[in-house]
């Protein structure tokens, strides 16, 4: 049995599009650029908040910092009031915490939001790990960000699993060295992480316990 659950946060463990969007539109528009439809924000978001910036605006060098900059403060205040947990997974995350597996969160969401929005919404699971995008780690699909994880615990990677929606998260844990567990209810289709390999899938929250125990 495996145990360590790492998670990916935006899209899996929670529905955080919408604020992402808000966010994301309050910077570009005070700044004169075009606001970004929901669904085109849901291409762009994965790679952290620098690139969709980045994506969002076009700018590069000292331009994009300056953005990037204001679009970590304005998320990191975010309210959060459009962000849930989506259904089911509550449970499924005790039920996981009864038998005996820890859980953590690696996110490529800037740190100090991350922090925010666990705090949140996820505190009540008591992770055993937390950690979002910090300026001396690489983004995922780096693996440093999930090896630091593994560390700090005294996990080997074979007794970790890593979950996350999309083909960066399937990457990462391909990339670290552990198994994957990849959801469909998030902002990727099955097809995009396929093409990178993906193959363990899972279509709703209710299945989540059972995939980790039979890994």
């Amino acid at each position: 049995m495996k145990k360590l659950v790492i998670f990916d946060l935006d899209g899996t463990l929670l529905y955080t599009l919408a604020d992402i969007n808000k966010s994301l539109n309050y910077v570009l528009t005070k700044h004169g650029y075009s606001a970004i439809k929901l669904s085109d924000t849901a291409k762009m978001v994965g790679h952290g908040a620098k690139n969709l910036i980045m994506q969002a605006s076009g700018e590069s060098g000292e331009k994009l910092e300056q953005l990037a900059k204001e679009l970590f403060e304005v998320m990191r205040a975010s309210d959060n009031l459009l962000t849930v947990v989506y259904d089911g997974l509550s449970e499924e995350l005790l039920r996981l915490k009864n038998a005996g597996l820890s859980l953590a969160l690696v996110s490529n969401k800037p740190d100090g939001a991350t922090q925010n929005i666990y705090n949140e919404k996820l505190s009540r699971f008591n992770f055993s790990y937390v950690s979002g995008a910090k300026p001396n780690c690489p983004v995922k699909p780096d693996k440093s960000c999930v090896i630091n994880c593994l560390n700090a615990l005294g996990v080997s990677p074979c007794d970790a699993v890593y979950v996350g929606d999309s083909d960066v998260d399937y990457l990462t844990a391909k990339n670290a060295g552990i198994d994957c567990v990849s959801v469909l209810w998030g902002y990727r289709s099955k097809e995009e992480i396929e093409s990178v390999g993906g193959a363990n899938f899972i279509s709703k929250p209710s299945e989540l316990f059972s995939a980790i125990m039979n890994l």
